[in-house]
């Protein structure tokens, strides 16, 4: 059965043809995995053997600390089952005398189709007639009606998720350094925002401000992220960029 993600899935191609760790890392739910990694209620569960403050969360999630991602993914189609839709029909043909035009629980709608028209009138009056009974809207993403096991919240950033946690691991690694030069180290901030050997006293002192507080504010996002992930809700705080 084909399955559907609200947003993009991960993908790893074939064992001939394996895809490298960049084309799964466009995933919003390779992050989701990543984040929870930095919990430390949902390590502390792992290491307990399930039993802890995640319990629950554990049931779904598992031991996420002792495989890969693509590993964790893959095995018993978990991905699929945490994240995927819930199978929804298809488009099918109905012959015979039973043909009623309208809508079924207000999830589909069966139509009669004159076959001796030209395809392209058909098409135009397809979408004319099924705009009026579909629920969603132009410009309306089909994810803001999830009814995945675990639905993503808020807005999703693929790059600012990877670079908040980008910071946060850097800091977590290197408590002593001051928050200007992790920030210089990373790149968060535009070219010209960088801290340079030639610049003057005071547009030193103006530059480490600008970096210590843009690397303060990713690391603030990046903990409300950590925590809300062992909530089972992600990225949830990406909405404060």
């Amino acid at each position: 059965m084909k399955r559907h993600f609200a947003y993009q899935h991960p993908t790893f191609g074939t064992a001939k043809n394996p895809k490298t760790a960049s084309h799964w890392q466009k995933s919003v739910y390779y992050w989701w995995f990543e984040y929870l990694r930095r919990n430390e209620d949902y390590k502390r569960t792992c290491e307990k053997g399930g039993k802890g403050k995640c319990a629950k969360l554990y049931e779904d999630f598992g031991d996420i600390h002792s495989v890969d991602f693509k590993a964790w993914w893959t095995t018993d189609e978990r991905g699929a089952r945490l994240f995927a839709e819930p199978p929804t029909p298809s488009i099918k043909v109905i012959q015979g005398d039973a043909i009623v035009l309208g809508t079924a629980d207000n999830k589909s709608l069966v139509l009669e189709v004159p076959l001796n028209l030209p395809i392209n009138h058909l098409v135009k009056r397809f979408r004319e007639v099924v705009s009026k009974f579909h629920a969603g809207k132009r410009g309306q993403r089909h994810n803001a009606k999830s009814q995945a096991r675990y639905q993503v919240q808020g807005k999703v950033d693929v790059g600012f998720l990877q670079r908040v946690l980008q910071v946060w691991d850097k800091r977590q690694a290197h408590p002593e350094k001051p928050l200007w030069q992790i920030a210089n180290e990373l790149r968060i901030v535009a070219k010209d925002e960088l801290l340079l050997p030639t610049d003057s006293t005071p547009t030193a002192r103006d530059k480490k401000n600008n970096l210590a507080a843009t690397a303060s504010r990713d690391i603030k996002k990046a903990k409300m992220m950590i925590a809300n992930v062992g909530k089972g809700l992600f990225p949830h705080a990406a909405r404060m960029k």
